[in-house]
């Protein structure tokens, strides 16, 4: 019995020992990099940059005109330049108007008008007539204005005044009788026929200012604060001809002070001096130079988050992010005040789905056999 017993308390022993000895804290296991998650960085160094992008644009002349006729009749000739797609000189005759009512109105008020100042000599003679008689008189006082005919004399030279201003609408008229380009220009349209009955105010033709064209090119207001406003109408442009891909340089004329109120984005004019190689209609791209900054980081527009973030590591190789000041962008790459981030250089890695603001990774370069190194 007594056996029994002391083999139990040796059961016991053992088993109190195993106990505490398993109950004892663990050591921390030493840490493995090989168990960190491998996540591929780039290293981003700060570099100057001055901002730019690209517009697009419709070739458009500045002056676009729409002939009438300013008087009614038949037409008697049109100019075999007055065809689409022909240039005109300025005052060239495009077409005429028979004349012949317009050449007699002018003559009937030339003949008036040399009766009226007859009729105003004969006048201011029977007015000298008037006074002298007056005088010779011995009437005491002034003569009244109807007695020295001066009513009468100022109706005829008001008579002269209003038919000289005849003459001149008549000469105007008959001007209009001959159809004349306004400036040098390209001919887009005719609508009118040699023996044509026109009423004042008919269409005759459409023309165009082939010296100097516009392209208004549409910008989001981001793009636009890139632009500096305080030499703006003194900036030159750099166009693109889509099709042909030829180059040619234009300047910014001015901004359009409307903005869109769908898209919210404003017009900027750019003006070109017309030659062979531009045609109203084509499509333009303008690539625009705009701020200089001294420090930014370059990345691809891709190394965003879906949330706007950018990840990166910091100098203990733990996953961080912030949300970027983004200056501008270009070609999917996007350019980030470099001044307000405190890290130089940054190491950024592409958003992952696991990824946690704090935890630790093992950080690789691009080339999976190279391991980057973090801490300063």
């Amino acid at each position: 019995m007594k056996n029994l017993i002391g083999l139990f308390s040796v059961i016991v022993s053992v088993a109190l020992v195993s106990f505490l000895t398993m109950a004892r804290e663990q050591p921390e296991p030493e840490h493995n990099p090989q168990s960190l998650i491998n996540v591929p960085i780039n290293k981003l160094y700060s570099q100057p940059a001055t901002s730019s992008f690209i517009g697009y644009g419709q070739v458009q002349p500045r002056w676009q005109t729409t002939l009438s006729s300013e008087v009614t009749g038949r037409v008697t000739y049109v100019s075999d330049k007055f065809l689409s797609g022909q240039q005109l000189l300025k005052g060239e005759v495009l077409a005429t108007i028979d004349d012949t009512s317009y050449v007699a109105a002018l003559k009937n008020q030339q003949a008036l008008l040399a009766s009226t100042k007859r009729a105003l000599i004969e006048e201011q003679q029977r007015a000298e007539i008037a006074a002298e008689d007056w005088r010779q008189s011995g009437l005491n006082g002034q003569a009244s204005d109807l007695v020295l005919r001066k009513p009468q004399l100022d109706e005829l030279k008001l008579s002269i005044k209003s038919i000289e201003a005849a003459i001149n609408k008549a000469k105007y008229d008959l001007q209009q009788t001959k159809i004349t380009a306004p400036y040098n220009g390209t001919v887009i349209s005719r609508s009118i026929n040699p023996g044509d009955f026109l009423q004042m105010g008919t269409e005759v033709g459409q023309i165009y200012d082939h010296s100097l064209y516009e392209i208004s090119v549409p910008l989001s207001q981001q793009q636009i604060s890139q632009l500096d406003m305080t030499k703006l109408t003194k900036q030159s442009v750099t166009l693109t001809i889509q099709r042909s891909k030829q180059s040619l340089s234009g300047h910014i004329s001015r901004l359009e002070r409307v903005i869109d109120q769908q898209s919210r984005w404003q017009n900027i004019i750019i003006q070109v001096t017309a030659n062979e190689k531009l045609l109203p209609g084509q499509f333009i791209s303008v690539a625009f130079t705009g701020k200089h900054y001294d420090n930014v980081f370059v990345i691809e527009e891709s190394m965003l988050s879906e949330a706007g973030d950018l990840w990166f590591l910091d100098k203990q190789a733990n996953l961080q992010r912030f949300s970027p000041d983004v200056l501008f962008k270009n070609q999917g790459k996007l350019y980030i005040n470099a001044d307000v981030v405190s890290q130089h250089p940054l190491h950024i890695t592409k958003a992952q789905a696991f990824f946690l603001p704090g935890i630790k990774v093992n950080p690789i370069s691009d080339q999976p056999s190279q391991v980057v190194e973090v801490t300063p």
